[in-house]
C-alpha cells in the first residue's frame, strides 16, 4: 500500500518536471531572443540563457531519474536520499522558474524605459529652448505644466528638427 503512495508521488513529480523543464525551456528561449540595444552582437556560449537551460533541464532529469532509482531501493537511508533529492529538485526548478520570469519582466521594463529616452531627451531639448526664447527657467516651465496654472509662454515658432 505505501508503494502506491510512492509511485503517484515519483509520478506527479515527473510531470512537475516535465512541465516546469519545458517552461524553463521556452523562457530561456525567450530571453535569448529578446532584444538588447546595446549589443551589436549576441555572443552565443554556455553562458547564454539557451544553453545555460538546457544544461540545467538535462542536469534535473539525471537527478530525478537518480532520486527516483534511490526511492525504489531498499532501505532507509536510501529512501530519505531519494526523497531529498526529489524535493530539493522540485524547489530548485519552481525557483528558477520564477526567477526567469523575473528576469522577462525586467528586461521587458528596461527596453520600455529606453524607448521612452529619446522622448525625454526631446522634452528636454524643447523646454531648453523654449526656455532661452522667453526668459523663463525650465524649473518654473515645468512647475506650470504640472500645476495647469498658468499659460506656458509658446514662442512663435520653433523650427522643428533644429538643436542648440
Amino acid at each position: 500500500m505505501g508503494n502506491e503512495f510512492i509511485l503517484a508521488g515519483v509520478a506527479a513529480g515527473g510531470l512537475f518536471t516535465l512541465a516546469a523543464g519545458a517552461g524553463l525551456l521556452h523562457l530561456g528561449t525567450m530571453i535569448d531572443r529578446f532584444p538588447d540595444f546595446r549589443e551589436q552582437e549576441r555572443k552565443r556560449s554556455l553562458a547564454s540563457p539557451v544553453a545555460s537551460t538546457r544544461l540545467t533541464v538535462v542536469l534535473c532529469w539525471a537527478l530525478f531519474i537518480l532520486g527516483t532509482a534511490l526511492l525504489l531501493q531498499a532501505g532507509r537511508l536510501n529512501f530519505i536520499g531519494g526523497v531529498v533529492l526529489l524535493f530539493s529538485e522540485t524547489l530548485f526548478l519552481a525557483t528558477a522558474l520564477g526567477l526567469s520570469f523575473a528576469v522577462l519582466h525586467t528586461m521587458r521594463t528596461n527596453a520600455k524605459n529606453v524607448k521612452l529616452a529619446p522622448d525625454i531627451a526631446d522634452l528636454e531639448t524643447a523646454l531648453i529652448r523654449i526656455s532661452r526664447e522667453t526668459g523663463v527657467s525650465p524649473k518654473v516651465l515645468l512647475a506650470r505644466l504640472r500645476d495647469n496654472s498658468e499659460p506656458v509662454p509658446v514662442p512663435a515658432r520653433i523650427p522643428a528638427g533644429t538643436q542648440e
